[in-house]
């Protein structure tokens, strides 16, 4: 979505109306910065977009030979959104989960 010429609260509420989850919707606003008379987002939103158009993206999949892979994360944020996977490539992550 090109929110370039759009004023921050018309770029809102087409998210709102348009993202059926609101925990969704709310993280996607969150992530808009309002510029006056137009807004833009505070990520790049346009390469993740490419990413995800590729036939193996590389943001959604972890191959081998992109380095050290300790396994799968699940990472439950509830507060800020569903199931949350998390790839990480750092051994460090897991001292941020419980351990059961």
């Amino acid at each position: 979505m090109d929110v370039t010429n759009m004023e921050f609260a018309q770029a809102a509420k087409h998210l709102n109306e348009n993202i059926s989850c609101a925990k969704w919707a709310k993280i996607f606003v969150q992530n808009l910065e309002n510029k006056g008379t137009n807004c833009a987002w505070k990520f790049n939103v346009a390469d993740l977009a490419a990413n995800m158009a590729k036939r193996s993206s590389d943001v959604a999949t972890w191959h081998a030979h992109y380095g050290l892979w300790p396994g799968n994360a699940l990472a439950l944020f509830a507060a800020h959104s569903r199931w949350v996977h998390l790839s990480t490539n750092t051994l460090a992550f897991y001292n941020v989960i419980p351990r059961l």
